[in-house]
């Protein structure tokens, strides 16, 4: 049976500071790790989602992807960015 996406595993209770400011290079790095990871988990071909809590490293790819069409949302109170929770 699949594991509640909403559970966090041990894993993924890695905090991670929010960042909006990645250089190209660790976006492009941490891209690829997130995806070879996606990969690993589930080997069918086709469209994975995946949820992100807002204190894991991976949330950093969707901010930064945000903050390319909307710069102001580096500006969210540490509240909201408690309570995000990113669809990937």
């Amino acid at each position: 049976m699949p594991r509640d996406p909403l559970e966090k595993t041990n894993q993924e209770k890695q905090l991670a500071m929010p960042r909006y400011d990645l250089s190209p290079e660790e976006l492009l790095s941490l891209e690829q790790e997130f995806v070879g990871e996606i990969k690993a988990i589930n080997s069918e071909e086709g469209v994975t989602a995946a949820w992100i809590w807002p204190d894991h490293k991976y949330a950093n790819v969707l901010r930064n992807h945000e903050a390319q069409l909307f710069p102001e949302v580096g500006d969210l109170s540490q509240d909201i960015e408690d309570r995000s929770l990113f669809f990937a």
